[in-house]
């Protein structure tokens, strides 16, 4: 499997910008001249995570961008927003309803004061001896 070309291009264009020879990347990722020419020339089959990480902080970007590319990170970003907003109105809902938010441990009404442990059939179900 060859690795995305965008990542060879911006691997190129990063280091071309950071002015930096492939002999001097190389050098800082203690890695040889031939495995930076062949990530930058897309032959890599099965890229080094620790190599990634390097050259990312070599290269003084994140890690995500370098390995997904503007447009990836852009849209995990949205995606993992829009799952918080989408978790923060659920929560509204429940409040407005007047129903009370309960978890494994807890369950706290609408007014705000603690009933203790959640009450399910479990946890009602013991009698006293």
């Amino acid at each position: 499997m060859k690795i995305d070309d965008s990542l060879a291009r911006r691997i190129r264009r990063l280091r071309v910008n950071r002015h930096m020879t492939v002999a001097i990347l190389a050098a800082q990722c203690d890695v040889s001249v031939r495995d930076i020419r062949d990530l930058e020339a897309g032959r890599v089959t099965d890229p080094d995570l620790t190599l990634g990480m390097r050259l990312a902080q070599i290269l003084r970007v994140d890690p995500e961008y370098l390995a997904l590319g503007q447009d990836a990170v852009r849209i995990l970003r949205e995606a993992s927003s829009h799952a918080a907003n989408w978790r923060e109105a659920k929560v509204k809902r429940k409040l407005k309803r007047d129903e009370p938010i309960c978890s494994a441990r807890s369950c706290v009404p609408p007014d705000g004061r603690s009933a203790g442990p959640a009450s399910s059939p479990a946890v009602t179900a013991r009698a006293e001896p």
